[in-house]
Parts: C-alpha cells; structure tokens; sequence
C-alpha cells in the first residue's frame, strides 16, 4: 500500500495516481518480479500435506524462476516511471479533471464524486493520458425523457426526481499543448442521455407528461375533439348531398328554363309573324283613318272659316273714346280698400252704335283698384285710383281698357255735385297739397282715374254711385 501525499488516502501498491483525489503517487521501489504474470495461490487444503516431496521441490523450483522474471520486470517499470515524459509534466491536476467536468455538465446535474481507476500514459513523443474515472451524479430537478410526438406535442416520461444519484464511469483524454493540458471526456452509456431533461427545457412547444391530469384531459380534448370531427364530417357529407341535390335540381331547372325558353322564342316567332299581319293590317286602317281625319280637319276648318266670317259679320266694334254711365255695386274707401281689390259696376243705360244696341243696360264692367293711399295722423293727404278691365254682355266677357271720368251725383262724401277727373282733379288735388292750379296734372295714366278728398279725409265713394267711364281702347263685341 502507498499514501497519497496530496490527500494522505491508502493507494494499492503499483498506482500512480490516488483513488481518491487524482494527485500523482510517488513511484514504488522497484522489486525483482517476473514478466510473466503471477498465478493465483491455490487455496489451501489438508490434501496439500500429503503430496509428495518430489513435487514440492518442483514447485520450489518453479517460483523461483518465476519470481526472478517478475522482478527483472518491476526494476524495468521503475526505470520507465521515472523517465517517462522526460522533461514534461506528470498529468493533469485531479481537481482541474474535476473544475472542467463539473463546467461541462448541464445546469441540471451536480457532480458530489469523483474518484480516478486508472491512468493510461502515453510516450514521450506522444504525451496523452487517459484517466478512467468512477462519478456519483446528483439531478437537481425533477428530468423527463420523450416518450413521443402529437403534432406539436411533446409526451415526457418521468426520469428521476431532485436528489436521485446516478453513478458513471468515463474516461478523460488529455493532451498537453503549449505546455497546458487539453482534456476531452466522454462519459459511458451515455450517461447524460439517460439523465434526462428538466421539463423547463422544452420551450416554444406544448408540453404534456404521461399519466398526468394534463395529458388525461388532452385525451378527453382529443376523444372529444374525434367526437366533433366526425358530426363535422357527418354536416359536410349532408351538406355535399344536399349541394349536389340542389346542383341535379338547378340542371334540372335550366333545362326546364331552356325548353321553355325556347318555346317562349317559337310563340314569339309565330306572334310576330302574326302582328306583321296586323300591323300591316293596322297601317292600312291607320293611313285610311288618316285620310279621313285629314278630310274631316279640312272641312272643320272650313266651318271654322264660314263661322268666323259670319261672326266677324256680326262683330261690332266700340271705338275708343265712348263714354258709359256706370252704377257701383259695392263702396270704395280709401282707408279700407287695397291694391289690387276687384269691384262690379253696371251700365244704367244701353249703348246703341248704328242702330244697333251693342252694349245693353245692366251690363256689367269689372273694375280694379290700382293705388290706394289712405289719410293718416302723419300723411293728410288721400287718394284711390281705380280702373275697369273687362266688360261682360250675356254672359260672353271681353277684355278693356276703361278709366273714369267723372262721379255724378254724391260721390265724395262731405262734398256735392260732381267731381271731373282731369284737370278738375288736379286742381282740386293741388288745393289740397299747396301745388297751386295743375300741380299734379297727368297724375292720370293710361286707363286709370285718380280720386282725392280733403285734407285729413278718406276718399269714399258710396254704393250706387254713378261714375263716367270712357274706353281706352276700342272693343269688339257681338
């Protein structure tokens, strides 16, 4: 047995590197052995003591050989230990195999032990060493293996638990470079594989864990959702059924529709070849029709022209300038009266033109006020102006122009005798308004007549009043 001088742990005799920490043993002395391996002691039995002296002696003979080839061979490997790397380093420190497999190890795995079994060197020309290593591996979560694929689902299986210890072995290839030492380590079974992966590992995808509530509702959603895809499918086979009913009726529409048509298309043929008939049948009646409206037109006219002709021969005309005596049927009074008012008059005698009573009694004129201004508080003075446009002789009417002359009888009231339009009223009017004599002469404008009163009086032409009317314009009546 050998001490480790790094960690003081017993070694077997022969290693040369501690079991427990990886420190670097100090060579044994070297001791004659044989290069022969040593055979294994036979156990020992009672039977050993009765064999015979003749084969002890042999046995003697035999071990002597083979333990003086054995220590030819331990002197060799002392020799070889102590010159071998010459000039280089004895082999990575234990605990940099430690510091860099614990940095190569994933965040979810801890490593609590590592002890060295064996240490393979190389040559001087090629300075490698591979350490063969026993480890106790600690999970610090709980880890999951695949089990399967749904799509984007991933099933897990349970690994192990937080604190579950899984021991492996491996081995450490080191290589000195630059006079630094470049270790690879491989770990067997693959170990890490086997570990498992934290569930926190799997990102960016649905995760589900065999056994769990989670995955037995996602096999209800599943068995439900089978469910639903077959009364989809169950609703889009009826539906493609009743697509393709509907689609065989619609055929057979339009093939109605076509037959139809095409007898609708012969009816019209034969309808029109029976309305060109007609129509040229209606032509003719219509150019005959024609002819006789034309004929009927013509002699219409005619009449018209006969008729006309006698009417004109029995048309008398009134010349412009004749005088009537009307009598009102109604008051006029400037403070009640307005623009545009109508008002009737009639005639008190008939009007004879060459023997002939043209215009009879009791014919009525209509007249129209044309200006009112009544008297106020501010305004003195009062007028009404008043005119006649249509003259009516058993119940025919003729259009006028009429204006008044004169009022007989008492026609202002306050005043009497007659009141003359003309140069009369202007003088009366510029009386009134401080003009002086015919200050507004020619107030009278076309067929219109000017009434005034005094000052501070409305102008009030009483019913029955007779007024002068004289016509503007001549009139042709029958």
């Amino acid at each position: 047995m050998s001490l480790c001088p790094s960690c003081g742990s017993e070694s077997a005799t022969g290693n040369k590197f501690c079991g427990s920490c990886g420190a670097v043993l100090p060579a044994p002395a070297p001791v004659p052995h044989s290069s022969r391996a040593i055979p294994e002691a036979s156990a020992w039995t009672p039977d050993s003591q009765s064999q015979k002296p003749q084969r002890e002696r042999a046995g003697i003979n035999a071990g002597v050989v083979a333990a003086g080839a054995v220590g030819v061979l331990l002197i060799l490997g002392g020799i070889a230990w102590f010159m071998w790397p010459a000039g280089s380093s004895a082999g990575p420190d234990p605990k940099l195999l430690v510091s860099r497999l614990t940095s190569e190890l994933p965040a979810y795995i801890k490593l609590t032990s590592f002890q060295v079994t064996t240490v393979d060197r190389g040559n001087e020309a090629t300075p490698v060493i591979r350490t063969r290593f026993q480890a106790r591996l600690v999970a610090r979560a709980d880890t999951f293996v695949e089990t399967r694929k749904d799509g984007d689902i991933v099933f897990l299986a349970p690994r192990l638990s937080t604190g579950a210890i899984q021991p492996v072995t491996g081995s450490a290839l080191s290589r000195l470079n630059a006079g630094e030492w470049q270790t690879e380590f491989t770990l067997e079974d693959n170990a890490i594989a086997r570990f498992g992966t934290p569930r926190e590992f799997y990102t960016g995808t649905r995760v589900l864990v065999e056994g769990s509530a989670e995955e037995l509702a996602y096999r209800e959603e599943l068995r439900r959702g089978s469910e639903e895809a077959k009364a989809l499918e169950a609703q889009r086979l009826e539906a493609q059924l009743a697509a393709e009913e509907r689609r065989r009726e619609e055929a057979r529409l339009q093939v109605e529709r076509a037959r139809a048509a095409a007898a609708e298309a012969e009816r019209a043929r034969r309808q029109s070849e029976s309305q060109s008939e007609r129509q040229l049948a209606e032509a003719d009646a219509l150019r005959a029709r024609q002819a006789e409206d034309r004929k009927a037109a013509e002699a219409a006219q005619l009449e018209e022209r006969k008729r006309q002709a006698a009417e004109a021969a029995t048309m008398v005309e009134i010349p412009a300038g004749t005088e009537l005596d009307v009598r009102l049927t109604s008051r006029l009074n400037s403070g009640t009266a307005s623009v545009e008012d109508r008002f009737e008059a009639v005639t008190v005698e008939a009007f004879s033109l060459n023997e002939r009573t043209v215009i009879p009694a009791g014919s009525v004129l209509r007249g129209i006020v044309s200006s009112v201004q009544p008297a106020t508080r501010t305004n003195r003075t009062s007028n009404l102006t008043i005119s006649f446009d249509q003259l009516t002789i058993d119940s025919r009417s003729y259009q006028i122009r009429g204006s008044v002359q004169e009022i007989k009888g008492r026609g202002l009231k306050g005043e009497t005798g007659r009141i003359a339009v003309g140069s009369a009223i202007g003088a009366i009017l510029g009386g009134i308004l401080g003009g002086g004599k015919g200050a507004i002469a020619g107030v009278l404008m076309g067929g219109g007549g000017t009434v005034a009163a005094t000052e501070g009086k409305q102008v009030d032409v009483p019913e029955s009043s007779i007024l002068r009317v004289r016509f503007d314009a001549p009139v042709r009546v029958r």
